[in-house]
């Protein structure tokens, strides 16, 4: 799962069964309402060549049978200041997409909007 707004990208490899969800670390999604679209935040376009370039790369590495690179880390890229960042992520088992007792089975707004913000600790520190 990859994201950009501005000048800023992030990816996440979603393996099922095997890792955090991307629901994991980012909780419920906000209301269309408060989310801005592209036109009026602003995209890059280089920075989704960027953060397509690796999602691409992540579907050949699974395609191949290899291991992807970005399944349990957070990758985040800031080509304003070039700084970039692979931060473990673990699993959620409160996630109602993915942990111990999901009850989100389909990927309809109102049921992903649904439910309780993620918890703390997601992201881990090493």
């Amino acid at each position: 799962s990859g994201g950009i707004l501005r000048f800023y990208g992030q990816l996440l490899t979603v393996m099922p069964g095997t890792g955090p969800c991307y629901r994991c670390l980012t909780g419920p999604a906000p209301l269309e309402s408060r989310a801005p679209d592209c036109q009026q935040a602003g995209v890059l376009g280089a920075v989704a060549g960027f953060i397509g370039m690796l999602q691409a790369g992540e579907a050949v590495r699974i395609l191949s049978g290899m291991a992807p690179a970005y399944a349990g880390r957070f990758f985040s890229a800031n080509l304003w200041e070039a700084k970039f960042e692979a931060i473990p992520v673990r699993p959620d088992p409160e996630c109602l997409v993915c942990g111990d007792a999901p009850v989100i089975r389909s990927m309809d707004a109102a049921s992903y909007r649904s439910g309780s913000a993620v918890r703390e600790g997601a992201i881990s520190s090493s």
